[in-house]
């Protein structure tokens, strides 16, 4: 769907959203991320989403970062996912690599294949894809970077079942893009033109049982902040992920049943003028237990021209030149490269 349509969000029935509990054990949530009831996304009340979008404007002015309850995404959708992606990893080492990376970077990456400038690398897998362009299509044809065919299992219920969640986790976003401009001030259609059709990846993840202590510099994933403007993730119950606070510590972000967690990227920290931030995270081991998580990166069209606007009070909320989204991405990911090179 385009990002000017209708989102397709879940109806609010009793399988589309899961009251906020935590799981059996874990801790609360992290003081510094604030937990937002995302359910005036799908009701027809302006008042009701223009003050959930002043909620979501101060959580990425705090922090860059939510919890979100009451999100529309069904919980059969998430658990269907979370099935596809651990049926997937338990496979024989030989029918991973065989799904390796194709010529378009779609794929298995297998563990430690991945590294981030100061640190070893990362002590996980996993499988990327993204909106999926046949490779007869001009943009392909043509060699436009990040255009791409996916790496598909032979199973068809893995394809079925990633990609109705990544539908449902485009929808959400659309529609938080929505909320978001209400919130700023602007009129609700602001940032649709931007996300016709949204630069949007998804990885599943696979951290193992971690063995042993880790090497100096050694993490299931190291401390970065992402690439892009929204990451939409959902994790299970296992824990290990941590964000850098306000105060320079490291904080728990264990999971609420039902949440999905919403980080902004370096994309959105520049588009804002750095007036939202992005939240820095991490991946710990958890020992004896291995992890999964589903993180859904949603960024504006590729050839986006990203300009901060301006409230109709005259307040400007961002002084950025404006710079084309998939050239944003594609310098990132060159600065990062290039550090690693170097």
């Amino acid at each position: 769907m385009t990002a000017d349509a209708t989102p397709a969000l879940a109806a609010s029935q009793p399988d589309a959203v899961r009251k906020p509990g935590r799981r059996p054990g874990r801790a609360g949530p992290s003081s510094g991320v604030p937990l937002v009831d995302a359910a005036a996304l799908r009701t027809g009340d302006r008042t009701a989403r223009t003050a959930l979008g002043r909620r979501i404007v101060a959580a990425f002015e705090e922090s860059g970062g939510m919890r979100v309850i009451n999100h529309g995404i069904a919980p059969t959708l998430a658990d269907g996912a979370f099935a596809a992606a651990r049926r997937f990893f338990a496979q024989p080492p030989d029918r991973l690599e065989a799904l390796g990376t194709n010529r378009w970077g779609r794929g298995f990456l297998a563990l430690r294949t991945n590294r981030k400038p100061g640190y070893a690398p990362d002590v996980r897998e996993a499988f990327d894809l993204g909106l999926d362009i046949p490779a007869d299509d001009p943009r392909v044809l043509a060699g436009k970077p990040l255009h791409a065919p996916n790496h598909w299992p032979d199973d068809p219920t893995f394809r079925h079942a990633v990609e109705g969640y990544f539908q449902a986790v485009r929808d959400f976003g659309a529609a938080l893009q929505d909320s978001l401009a209400l919130g700023l001030g602007l009129p609700e259609d602001r940032f649709r033109p931007l996300y016709r059709t949204p630069l949007s990846t998804m990885r599943l993840l696979h951290y193992p049982n971690p063995d042993g202590t880790p090497a100096p510099g050694e993490f299931a994933m190291a401390p970065h902040t992402d690439f892009g403007a929204y990451t939409f993730l959902l994790q299970d119950a296992t824990g290990g992920l941590e964000h850098e606070g306000a105060d320079g510590a490291w904080h728990a972000l264990d999971p609420i049943d039902g949440s999905l967690l919403v980080f902004l990227g370096d994309l959105m920290a520049w588009w804002s003028g750095g007036r939202f931030k992005a939240l820095r995270h991490r991946v710990v081991g958890v020992p004896g237990r291995a992890r999964v998580s589903i993180p859904v990166f949603y960024n504006p069209d590729f050839d986006a021209e990203l300009a901060w606007p301006t409230a109709p009070d005259g307040e400007a909320a961002g002084t950025r030149a404006s710079m084309a989204c998939g050239s944003y991405i594609l310098a990132q990911a060159r600065d990062r490269a290039a550090l690693l090179a170097g």
